[in-house]
């Protein structure tokens, strides 16, 4: 039995495309976009500013670095594990001039410790993953989670209606 060759290459870049598409599920950083009303309340609630360093864990099309960067004038950064969504992100603030420290890669592996503001919409799996780093960053560097909960840390504030957490570690 003769391999047609381009029917071969075109099913493996099929395959591949669908592999890089969802394996971040598995990894508990499922993509769903985050309402930019959100995202907002998620920084004003956080007090980002011109003087703050925001961290997005898994940032996904990058919409919390940009409105950091752009309404907020922090600066800000993150870490995606999708490599498509990465290479989005990375188009989009070459087009709009923006200089945000982006990497691709894995929350766990990454080096957040320079921030003080540190935004997460992970499962809960990732959050147990991520605790004991998050819990080590300097004094007064600001969690905001969306919907998932750090079960035994206590929040300074939340906002039920949006579903969002806010930990400042020193008071966790």
């Amino acid at each position: 039995m003769a391999i047609n060759y381009p029917v071969a290459f075109v099913l493996f870049l099929a395959l591949a495309f669908l592999f890089i598409s969802f394996w971040p599920v598995f990894a508990g950083a499922n993509w769903q976009p985050t309402s930019m009303n959100r995202v907002r309340s998620m920084l004003k609630m956080a007090n980002a500013n011109k003087d703050d360093y925001v961290y997005d864990l898994g940032f996904g099309d990058g919409r919390i670095i940009f409105m950091a960067i752009e309404e907020f004038h922090a600066k800000a950064g993150g870490v995606e594990i999708e490599p498509i969504k990465f290479i989005a992100a990375k188009i989009y603030a070459k087009w709009k001039g923006l200089e945000p420290d982006l990497k691709l890669g894995s929350a766990y592996g990454a080096d957040f410790s320079r921030a003080t503001i540190v935004t997460i919409f992970l499962s809960s799996f990732a959050h147990k993953l991520l605790k004991k780093k998050l819990a080590g960053l300097k004094k007064g560097t600001r969690i905001v989670t969306y919907y998932w909960k750090f079960p035994d840390w206590k929040p300074v504030k939340v906002d039920k209606k949006l579903e969002l957490y806010l930990y400042e570690v020193g008071k966790l």
